[in-house]
């Protein structure tokens, strides 16, 4: 095995059946974010590899080192002597983007062993190879990466006339989230993307075709700095409309933004690009007063906008003054959202109906009124919601909480479906739990607003101490991260900002999850 002793000052992307299609894509993408790059395929692409090398050589702008070496990378030794060719020729590698695969489509009943064999030799097996060998280069060398693999709309839910196809991509997931557990702690991330339509293949439900440049969009942000908190996940770029108008600038409006994640969320945004409203309560006017004064210093322009996001009629008057001060709205964060941690018996009908609505009334309002205002304008959109990593899995001591989250996944998916013919994409950002340490490993969550009432915390921590210390198979405990280490509100920013941007054009109707590998899609 190869190893390089210094990192080189350019990231090092490996992209294997990158000769066309979304390969091709991906490894024009990632030259453009400045990495080196080093392409394979089998040799009957040879002319293909070359020509795209020299599309890449003749770019300017990306000045990117390029490495070709011609393989079947599902013979292992092949792919590992690929994988030491980038690290003798490029000094390295830094992001392993296992895409090369087949597809068969025949009936189950026709489907032979041959058939399954060869599908399963290049979809599974060799993605197997490649993340192996990969993982051992990125550990011997110590600074991390980013392995990616080619997931697809069948391998989240199966289709007819691939069953085959769909059992190997059903498997790469399953080997994703595994590889995900092991390697994080060598702060390794491993992902997939799922893409859904293509040039090739039918129309998806919504009656829209993507292309290469989408999965590619995708690619870029996983395999980026800011993508460092997303581990084991298969994401999905299907349902939505790839003629969505790229927005890089425009007006977002951010609730609950005089702190943590909303605070983050409209910096980063302002950062971007976009001028930004940002909203929370009265009590909370010094907070946004210094938030904007903050996003002002980076260029960008602010204003403060008070509103109760559990009012129908605050939500609806908030977005007509956004619209009147600031000129539109182009992207709305639904963030605003409240945490109570209870046993399930001690919940009362209170505690319920506070959750339930702010959380979820609340994001509903915003939504409505987001999407209304955004069709009258006719020129698409960015909806993005606050779900959580328990609106996947419930945990103890969550029940009210996790019941909110699941309603604002189940909303987003629905939103996503009748807002699309408007170009309007509807997606939530799934954190981990906020956390205080205890006992080392034993993970909690305290209410984000207000003071800590120590008395409860401390009958907090004990009664959690004793449910983890039972068979409970998913308590708040288990909810740990795998790379070893804790979000940032910082981190969930990047998300929004990939998931507002041109490149989540083809991405609506997920709640994509950024927890550090706590929970696996």
């Amino acid at each position: 095995m190869a190893s390089s002793d210094t990192a080189p000052a350019r990231r090092i992307a490996l992209i294997t059946g990158s000769a066309q299609g979304i390969g091709r894509a991906i490894a024009l993408r990632l030259a453009e974010d400045g990495y080196d790059i080093a392409l394979n395929d089998i040799p009957k692409f040879q002319s293909e590899l070359y020509d795209l090398e020299e599309i890449i050589k003749n770019n300017t702008k990306s000045q990117a080192k390029t490495y070709i070496h011609l393989a079947d990378v599902s013979i292992q030794a092949e792919i590992n002597a690929v994988i030491d060719g980038v690290v003798k020729n490029l000094g390295g590698l830094d992001v392993m983007v296992a895409n090369a695969g087949i597809c068969i489509v025949k009936p189950f009943l026709e489907t032979t062993t041959e058939d399954w064999d060869r599908i399963f030799s290049i979809n599974t097996r060799a993605v197997f190879f490649a993340y192996q060998y990969a993982a051992k280069v990125m550990i011997a060398q110590g600074r991390g990466g980013r392995i990616i693999g080619a997931c697809s709309g069948a391998g989240m839910q199966a289709s007819p006339m691939l069953s085959a196809y769909s059992s190997t991509k059903f498997a790469l997931r399953g080997l994703t989230q595994a590889a995900a557990t092991e390697l994080g702690k060598y702060g390794i991330t491993v992902n997939a993307y799922a893409p859904g339509t293509s040039p090739e293949a039918a129309r998806n439900p919504l009656g829209y075709i993507g292309n290469p440049e989408d999965v590619a969009g995708l690619v870029s942000y996983l395999a980026s700095k800011e993508s460092h908190f997303v581990n084991g996940q298969t994401r999905s770029t299907d349902s939505s409309s790839s003629s969505l108008a790229p927005i890089m600038s425009g007006i977002a409006l951010v609730t609950g933004a005089s702190r943590g994640i909303g605070r983050a969320i409209a910096i980063r945004l302002a950062k971007d690009g976009f001028k930004v409203a940002v909203n929370d309560l009265p009590s909370s006017k010094s907070e946004l007063e210094q938030l904007c004064e903050e996003i002002k210093k980076v260029g960008s322009t602010a204003e403060v906008f008070f509103a109760d996001v559990s009012i129908e009629e605050e939500v609806e008057t908030m977005v007509a003054s956004v619209v009147q001060a600031m000129g539109g709205l182009d992207v709305m964060v639904a963030n605003a959202g409240i945490c109570i941690t209870k046993p399930l018996l001690e919940t009362t009908k209170q505690d319920y109906g506070r959750l339930f609505g702010i959380n979820v009334e609340g994001t509903f309002f915003c939504y409505k009124y987001a999407a209304l205002q955004m069709i009258k304008q006719g020129r698409g959109g960015r909806i993005i919601g606050a779900a959580s990593v328990v609106s996947k899995q419930g945990v103890s001591m969550l029940s009210a909480y996790s019941a909110s989250k699941f309603a604002v996944r189940g909303l987003t998916q629905s939103a996503a479906i009748e807002l699309a013919k408007h170009n309007i994409t509807v997606n939530a950002y799934a954190p981990g739990l906020s956390r205080v340490l205890i006992k080392h490993a034993l993970l909690i969550w305290i209410p984000l607003t207000g003071a800590v009432n120590t008395s409860l915390l401390q009958e907090l921590r004990q009664a959690v101490v004793k449910d983890s210390q039972g068979d409970s198979p998913t308590s708040v405990r288990t909810m740990t991260s795998v790379l070893g280490r804790d979000s940032a509100p910082e981190d969930i920013a990047g998300l929004v900002s990939y998931l507002a941007s041109k490149d989540a054009a083809m991405i609506t109707g997920q709640s994509v999850s950024i927890n550090g590998g706590m929970f696996f899609d």
